[in-house]
């Protein structure tokens, strides 16, 4: 209810009792005026306590008013409190957004750059390709006459293989020839000066296997400081003689024979450089110098 509604009320009532005492005054004067008073002071009172139950309503209306306004006025400040905040986080994100502006230009700036030096690494790379191309040509190339020459290479190798063996038989067969010669020599000497008759030489039997050439062969095993070789006593080994091992041109160590097997022999590598492996040539010490 507004003031003014209240107001009008107000002089509504005065009004109102203002009438009632005309009105009183005016029947007194021409009729019953004892009953007039009697009903006029009854309605008086009627209208006495409408106006202290509309007084009663305008004081709780008052106070609910007030109450609404003292919580606008919180909410206000609430609201206020929010506004406030919102404005000083504006602040911020503008603050924010000039950086990032700037940022944004720093990187717009660094992508042309990358850009560019992305295209000079491009037509580096494209040139690089092409160059790799050609490497590879050049490499398949490289590798077809390398399979060629490792085949050329077995096939020397193989050929170098057979050479060796039939070489070896050749030795073998030298030094079981010269082990005769010394033998019929011997037994030709003794016959001279009388010593036995020379009708049995045919049956006769070596002392032991005697080698004028290099004896040459190569390591079949390794075992730590054991190694077993690919020449044996019908090559002319015997045992504590001592074989050099060699792999190339480099010198690897010494192998002192143990023990002598007709076609290998094994022993024990007392002297060495680097580590013995199948496959790496052997020549006996006392003629190593004529095995090369």
């Amino acid at each position: 209810m507004s003031a003014l509604t209240k107001i009008f009320i107000v002089l509504l009532a005065v009004f109102s009792i203002a009438f009632a005492m005309s009105t009183i005054s005016f029947v007194a004067q021409t009729s019953n005026w004892r009953e007039l008073a009697e009903d006029y002071r009854a309605e008086r009172d009627i209208v006495e306590t409408k106006m202290v139950n509309q007084s009663a309503a305008h004081a709780a209306e008052k106070a609910n008013w007030l109450d609404a306004r003292r919580e606008h006025l919180l909410q206000r400040r609430y609201v206020e409190k929010q506004l406030q905040d919102l404005q000083q986080d504006l602040a911020g994100l503008r603050t924010e957004l000039v950086q990032v502006k700037l940022a944004r230009s720093d990187a717009e700036a660094l992508a042309r750059n990358l850009t560019g030096q992305l295209q000079l690494a491009s037509a580096a790379w494209d040139n690089e390709v092409k160059q790799r191309e050609a490497f590879q040509e050049r490499n398949t190339e490289l590798e077809t006459r390398n399979l060629d020459l490792n085949e050329r290479v077995n096939e020397l190798t193989t050929r170098t293989l057979v050479l060796v063996e039939q070489q070896r038989q050749f030795e073998q067969q030298i030094n079981i020839l010269r082990a005769e010669n010394e033998k019929l020599a011997t037994i030709t000497r003794r016959a001279a000066t009388g010593e036995f008759d020379v009708s049995g030489v045919g049956s006769a039997t070596p002392v032991e296997p005697v080698a004028s050439t290099p004896i040459r062969g190569h390591i079949l095993e390794v075992d730590g400081k054991l190694a077993t070789i690919s020449v044996g006593s019908a090559d002319g080994v015997q045992e504590n003689m001592t074989f050099v091992i060699y792999r190339g041109a480099d010198y690897v160590g010494d192998l002192k024979i143990t023990d002598v097997e007709p076609h290998r022999s094994a022993g024990t590598i007392i002297r060495f450089r680097g580590t013995p492996r199948v496959d790496d040539l052997v020549a006996d010490e006392a003629r190593f110098g004529m095995a090369g």
